[in-house]
């Protein structure tokens, strides 16, 4: 029996695309993530130096247990007038390692 395609399952994934924008200064993002039944999406647009940062920190985390990385985009306070609140976290604890983003 074949399911229909909306009830099939996938791979699991995080995937993200870079596309140049007012580069070489900015340059935007596009993050899509899938846990193997839902899937999501969402863009920013960032400096292009937040791209080096964000991957010396990962290169070389973790530095000990616990340990964090958090990269912030935007604000989730509505008066500082931001389209998009953005939290790329990396968290490490005894015996787990776990990431979101939100």
């Amino acid at each position: 029996m074949t399911k229909n395609p909306a009830e099939m399952e996938h791979s699991p994934f995080i995937r993200v695309r870079r596309y140049p924008y007012e580069e070489p200064y900015h340059t935007q993002l596009v993050f899509g993530a899938s846990n193997g039944s839902f899937m999501g999406s969402t863009d920013i647009y960032c400096h292009v130096a937040d791209l080096e940062n964000i991957g010396s920190a990962l290169a070389v985390f973790p530095t000990k247990v616990p340990d964090e990385y958090r990269f912030e985009y935007g604000s989730e306070q509505p008066e500082k007038r931001f389209y998009r609140y953005f939290l790329l976290s990396q968290q490490t604890g005894p015996g787990i390692a776990q990431s979101s983003s939100g």
